[in-house]
């Protein structure tokens, strides 16, 4: 009975800090950030728009 209840311990401390765990970077709640930037977003580089066309600061 004793080793039932540690292992449901340790499985249950297991599951919380696999939940509390950070996300990494390239999600936000479980949404993937978008790798370049939307239409109208402020840019300073053709690379950082998704259209790849920055037009005075604007992506385009």
């Amino acid at each position: 009975m004793q080793f039932f209840k540690s292992t449901i311990l340790f499985a249950l401390a297991f599951a919380t800090f696999a939940v509390a765990a950070p996300a990494d970077d390239t999600t936000i709640q479980g949404w993937k950030k978008p790798e370049c930037k939307p239409l109208l977003e402020s840019c300073g580089v053709d690379s950082e728009c998704c259209g790849d066309l920055c037009v005075a600061g604007l992506c385009i």
